[in-house]
């Protein structure tokens, strides 16, 4: 796990009725002591069920910002249930420094 960046994510619990729209907001510090250029990305939701309108940002020592996930399950994809899925946040000065959060969506038909 990486020292140099912490994530939060709000609202840590997700529900959306299949072919809606909801939304979340990641928080990204950088506890680094370079700057630093950070890429989030989703792993285990099919891709054409979320966006990120920003995927990566570049922050100095102890500066942070906030990038938005949206969350918008097709209709005629998604079945009612919980869906797991990962916040994974890579940094560019070091590709082995990454952090993950796990969280899931529940779906209503």
């Amino acid at each position: 796990m990486a020292d140099r960046v912490n994530i939060s994510v709000t609202p840590n619990s997700f529900a959306v009725t299949a072919g809606e729209t909801t939304q979340a907001t990641v928080t990204l510090r950088n506890s680094g002591q370079t700057v630093d250029q950070f890429t989030i990305s989703l792993e285990g939701l099919k891709s054409g069920w979320y966006s990120l309108p920003v995927s990566s940002v570049a922050l100095f020592p102890n500066d942070q910002d906030t990038l938005k996930i949206i969350l918008s399950p097709p209709k005629a994809e998604a079945s009612g249930g919980s869906y797991p899925f990962r916040v994974r946040v890579n940094s560019q000065e070091n590709p082995a420094d990454f952090v993950v959060i796990d969280l899931s969506v529940v779906i209503t038909a």
